[in-house]
């Protein structure tokens, strides 16, 4: 008989383990459910301001053909970017690191830029990625040939 008690008692604490089991499941499906209601209530039309640590900018620097591993810096290249429309927004000079900075109030709108740049009879012509326009500089980098 004693045997049978045992195999019994097995049984029971098998069943009661798989019954609290299911008890924390349905917990826990409660609780995700609550937490989805919550979530795909809210309202999000959340805006940020942002607050401009370094002015926004568009830095281009201009360079020469790969000679070796280094890609020469050109000075007093002639450059230009043009919005979507193809419409000039602004032209510098690049200085003696090849490079010249565009800034937000000179661009005056977000979108990609075709940026061209030339010099004794070298051109390049490349288009940025996306630009917000909202805080940074962005670098892009034009190698003219």
């Amino acid at each position: 008989m004693k045997g049978d008690e045992s195999r019994l008692e097995i049984i029971e604490c098998e069943t009661d383990k798989g019954t609290n089991l299911i008890h924390v499941m349905k917990k826990l499906f409660a609780i995700l459910a609550l937490l989805a209601s919550i979530t795909t209530s809210c309202e999000r039309q959340l805006e940020f301001e942002t607050i401009s640590i370094t002015d926004p900018a568009l830095e281009v620097q201009v360079e020469g053909a790969a000679q070796g591993n280094t890609y020469p810096k050109i000075e007093g290249a002639v450059v230009e970017v043009l919005d979507s429309n193809g419409q000039s927004l602004a032209t510098g000079t690049t200085n003696a690191s090849g490079r010249v900075v565009f800034t937000q109030a000179t661009l005056g709108k977000k979108g990609t830029f075709t940026v061209r740049a030339q010099k004794d009879g070298l051109v390049g012509e490349g288009t940025t990625p996306y630009l917000l326009l909202n805080d940074g500089v962005t670098l892009f980098i034009l190698t003219i040939q």
